[in-house]
């Protein structure tokens, strides 16, 4: 009776919930005005936003945003959408971003790496993994929903929007941003189209949307303008020295006959007539071409096309960057490579970065090759027909390094080693020179001045070009936040009663460092004893001292007990030979 009565309750709860109005499922309903607590907000500074309070508190680092939602639904409104995604991406599914690009970051306040923002007519909603919990309660306003994507019962932006749409919404995003996977086809999630075709009920629309509407928004803003591309020259990466091979070795010249293999080897193993790159690690790789587009990323805003009997590289500021020396470093100008205009197999043709797209649509090869990773605009160009859809060959070309590129990696983390014991034996002195290390001084030691004093450090490495990350600079309870950034309103003083995290990294033109340390300050475990050693290598040592000596004692113990096991066994033994004899054992 009992099993019967827990299924009913349960099919009731099941019954319960499938009837509940959606936003009673998806979202936490306010509290009324009249229960909602009163606060006193000056003990709240610097930390997390309370939004059921009265008034809604936001700490300092909070970003108001209500003026640029209201603008963003105005261009909304005028398309016929009722919801827009701002994913944190840009044109080349690129994980570090330009800051022209950090569109979900201006219109939600939020800054962490990963976290999509879907606005509707009437809600926002930032989805975020546990990474970043703590920082979105720090950066969103009271306009946002924070979805925390690991916990259970959070909804998946598809299903969400499934639940806030009705039939045949439109919901739109910039075919250039989403990448060919998430709009069509997932592995591991539902996409966005199968979600929506598998809805009971309610099928919201995808419509691609020409223009990124963050960017229309973005730059009518007088007060926060959108920063421009960057405009640096782009740097050649000696191959002798750096690389180990030539771009054209990794174009064309390699065959596979000894184990390395060109772009144009691979074409020809699934019988492909062209592929398009689109990453910019794999152009940069490609052409030993370096650039400065992505902070801590040496990178340069690119496209390429490459076919049996061309090569198309698509520059951003071609006329900016294609000096003498890049032509000369592409072959242009010389032997049958008249100019950049010039198409031939072994001619590298350079084009305007802008000029890409329309390009894909005049492509008239029987076989083209293009990656699921790449954004569904040049999916949508690539007629069905044609499309050879695969994992780019490049991503596992460049992941078999040269001996040139091994050194190379090597040399680059000497180097930052070396940049790591000035920073500690600096970090150590001036910890020593404080007037007080318990309380600290944050004009002399904080996080800030120490990620300062390592990029110094670095920058005096030969061949160093800046920072591969910003620096991860943390102490104490800062250093629970994942992928912390001090700030002027966040820095603390670093002081001997904590432990003081730095994750940083650096870019040298023979290879990327990315490295984690942890320093533990405590006085009592650092002052010298009477014999002039540090207490701490002496609390090591006893540790060691005393697991031997459990050690050895164990051992004593167990060929003792095994003596023992063995004059009982024999004593057994005996008598049960002796009671066989009498016959008493049975």
């Amino acid at each position: 009776m009992k099993g019967h009565l827990w299924c009913y309750l349960v099919a009731a709860v099941c019954l319960a919930l499938a009837n509940a109005e959606p936003s009673a499922k998806l979202t936490k309903p306010k509290k009324p005005i009249e229960e909602r607590r009163p606060r006193d907000v000056s003990k709240y500074e610097g930390e997390y936003r309370d939004c059921d309070a009265v008034p809604p508190y936001l700490p300092p680092t909070a970003i108001e945003t209500g003026e640029r939602l209201k603008n963003l639904r105005t261009e909304m409104t005028a398309l016929g959408l009722s919801a827009y995604l701002v994913p944190p991406g840009d044109s080349h599914q690129s994980e570090y971003i330009a800051l022209r690009d950090k569109r979900r970051q201006y219109i939600s306040g939020f800054t962490g790496s990963a976290g999509l923002a879907i606005v509707t007519t009437d809600m926002a909603a930032l989805w975020t993994d546990g990474r970043y919990y703590l920082q979105a309660d720090m950066q969103l306003d009271c306009n946002w929903i924070l979805m925390k994507e690991e916990e259970a019962g959070t909804p998946t932006p598809e299903d969400w929007l499934v639940e806030v749409l009705s039939d045949g919404d439109q919901v739109g995003f910039d075919p250039t941003i989403m990448s060919i996977s998430k709009y069509y086809m997932n592995c591991e999630y539902d996409s966005y189209n199968s979600t929506f075709e598998a809805a009971d009920g309610g099928n919201p629309v995808l419509v691609s949307v020409v223009g990124n509407l963050v960017d229309i928004v973005w730059g009518a803003d007088a007060e926060t303008p959108q920063p421009d591309y960057p405009d640096e020259p782009l740097l050649i990466l000696d191959w002798e020295k750096y690389t180990g091979e030539t771009w054209q070795q990794k174009i064309w010249e390699y065959d596979g006959s000894n184990g390395l293999d060109s772009i144009r080897s691979k074409l020809n193993e699934a019988s492909a007539d062209a592929i398009v790159v689109s990453k910019l690690d794999e152009v940069a790789w490609l052409f030993n071409l370096r650039g400065k587009d992505v902070p801590s990323n040496p990178m340069f805003f690119s496209y390429a096309i490459i076919k049996l009997d061309a090569i198309y590289l698509y520059l951003y500021d071609k006329d900016g960057r294609l000096v003498n020396d890049v032509k000369t470093h592409l072959g242009i100008g010389t032997g049958a490579c008249v100019d950049e205009t010039t198409e031939a197999p072994e001619c590298v043709t350079v084009r305007d970065y802008s000029k890409f797209l329309g390009d894909l649509e005049t492509l008239s090869e029987d076989r083209i090759w293009i990656s699921d990773q790449m954004s569904y605009a040049i999916y949508d160009r690539v007629p069905a027909t044609v499309r050879y859809l695969m994992a780019s060959p490049v991503l596992h070309m460049k992941a078999v390094k040269s001996p040139k590129e091994i050194e190379g990696m090597n040399n680059a983390h000497f180097k930052d080693s070396i940049v790591l014991c000035e920073l500690g034996a600096w970090l150590q002195e001036t910890m020593d020179e404080l007037e007080d290390p318990a309380v600290g001084d944050i004009e002399v030691l904080s996080e800030l001045i120490v990620a300062d004093k390592a990029m110094k450090l670095r920058e005096a490495m030969p061949d160093n070009e800046g920072l591969s990350f910003g620096a991860i600079s943390a102490f104490g309870p800062n250093g629970a936040v994942i992928h912390y950034k001090s700030t002027e309103e966040s820095n603390v003083p670093i002081t001997n009663q904590g432990t003081f995290l730095f994750d940083s990294g650096s870019q040298y033109l023979d290879g990327t460092v990315d490295i984690t340390q942890e320093k533990r300050k405590r006085k009592d475990e650092f002052e010298e004893d009477e014999h002039g050693e540090h207490r701490e290598k002496n609390k090591v040592e006893n540790i060691w001292k005393r697991r031997r000596e459990k050690k050895d004692k164990n051992k004593k113990t167990t060929e003792k007990n095994k003596r023992e096991r063995g004059r009982r066994k024999t004593k057994k033994r005996r008598g049960e030979l002796e009671g066989r004899r009498n016959g008493t054992l049975y």
